[in-house]
C-alpha cells in the first residue's frame, strides 16, 4: 500500500468518525428529549383526600364527603390498563397530558372527567359528573396560579344546559372541581349544594384553611353534628396498633368502618374498634348517634 493510499483511508476513517459523532448525536439527543419530556400531572402525586360539604339550605343539617387517592399505588386493572382506585368514586387515570379519565364504580369503560387541554372557547362533551348528569362544559377562563410553590393550570368553566356563560366553577390542576373531585358541575340545583372544604396532598393543605400547611382535612367531616358534640367524640389511641376505644358521652347507634377505597371492614355498636388483623393504613370511621347523622374522623393503624 502506498502512502497515498494510507492517506487516503484515514481520511475515510475521519469521514467515518465524523458522520459516527453526528449520528450519535442525533440519536441521543432524541433520546435524551424523550426523557426530559415534561409530563403535566393533571392528578395529584401522592396520597390526597378531597374533604367537603352537602348543604341543602338555612335550617337543615350539612352532611360531609371524603374521597381519597394514593397516586403511587396503581391498584386497578381494567381492560389492560392500570387505573389509581379513589373510594367513593371509581377507577382513575390520569393520561400525564393533561387529561383525566375515569371509569365509575361499577362500570368498565371510561369517560372523560377533566380535559386541562382546552383553551377559553372550546366547548367540552361527554365529560363525566355526578351533578345532575350534566355532560357539556364551556371553557371561560384559562390562567396560572402558583399553590405552595407550584404553577397549575386553573380553568373556568361555564354550564351552557342552564345559559350559564360566566364561569360558575373552577377546575385547578392537582387538585380538580371546587365542587368535588367528580362533581365537575356546579349545576342550580333545588335539592342542596356541595363544595369542597379542604383538600391535602401528602398531609399538606393544597386548598382550603392553612395552604401550604399540615391540617386535619377531615374535621370538616362533622358538619352535621353540634360543634360540642363533634368535640366530644374522639378516638384513642390513635395512631394505634389495631385497638382504639371512641370517647365521648353521647349515645352510639352504629359505628361502621371503612379502608380508603370505600369497603367496610367492620360494623359495630361497641365504643372498642378491633382492626387487629387489618393491614395498616388509614381508616375512615363512621359515627352515628342519635342527633348526628355521620360524624367521621380518621384512624391510622400502624405496623
Amino acid at each position: 500500500m502506498t502512502a497515498k493510499q494510507r492517506i487516503g483511508s484515514g481520511q475515510r476513517l475521519i469521514c467515518m468518525g465524523h458522520w459516527t459523532r453526528i449520528l450519535l448525536f442525533i440519536i441521543s439527543t432524541v433520546h435524551f428529549g424523550v426523557q426530559v419530556k415534561a409530563q403535566f400531572h393533571s392528578m395529584p402525586t401522592g396520597q390526597s383526600l378531597w374533604v367537603g360539604s352537602w348543604c341543602i339550605g338555612p335550617g337543615f343539617p350539612c352532611t360531609g364527603w371524603v374521597y381519597s387517592y394514593d397516586a403511587l399505588v396503581p391498584d386497578t386493572v381494567i381492560n389492560g390498563v392500570a387505573y389509581t382506585w379513589m373510594n367513593n368514586a371509581g377507577a382513575i387515570r390520569d393520561d400525564l397530558g393533561g387529561k383525566v379519565y375515569i371509569v365509575p364504580y361499577g362500570e368498565t369503560q371510561e369517560q372523560l372527567l377533566y380535559d386541562y387541554t382546552a383553551q377559553p372557547g372550546d366547548t367540552l362533551t361527554g365529560l363525566y359528573s355526578t351533578t345532575w348528569g350534566i355532560h357539556t362544559q364551556v371553557v371561560v377562563t384559562v390562567d396560572t396560579v402558583n399553590i405552595n410553590g407550584i404553577d397549575r393550570r386553573r380553568m373556568g368553566v361555564s354550564h351552557p344546559d342552564f345559559g350559564v356563560t360566566v364561569a360558575s366553577n373552577y377546575w385547578i390542576q392537582g387538585i380538580g372541581s371546587l365542587t368535588g373531585p367528580t362533581q365537575t358541575c356546579n349545576c342550580p340545583s333545588v335539592s342542596g349544594a356541595t363544595a369542597l372544604s379542604c383538600m391535602s396532598e401528602n398531609g399538606v393543605v393544597q386548598y382550603g384553611l392553612a395552604v401550604g400547611g399540615s391540617y386535619d382535612c377531615l374535621i370538616h367531616l362533622g358538619l352535621d353534628g353540634s360543634p360540642g358534640e363533634r368535640q366530644e367524640l374522639s378516638l384513642y389511641p390513635n395512631p394505634s396498633t389495631g385497638r382504639s376505644s371512641l370517647t365521648g358521652t353521647g349515645p352510639l347507634l352504629e359505628v361502621q368502618v371503612l379502608d380508603t377505597q370505600g369497603r367496610e371492614v367492620l360494623r359495630t355498636r361497641d365504643r372498642m374498634i378491633d382492626l387487629v388483623g387489618n393491614p395498616p393504613g388509614l381508616y375512615m370511621v363512621v359515627v352515628i348517634t342519635g342527633t348526628s347523622r355521620q360524624v367521621l374522623r380518621a384512624l391510622l393503624v400502624a405496623p
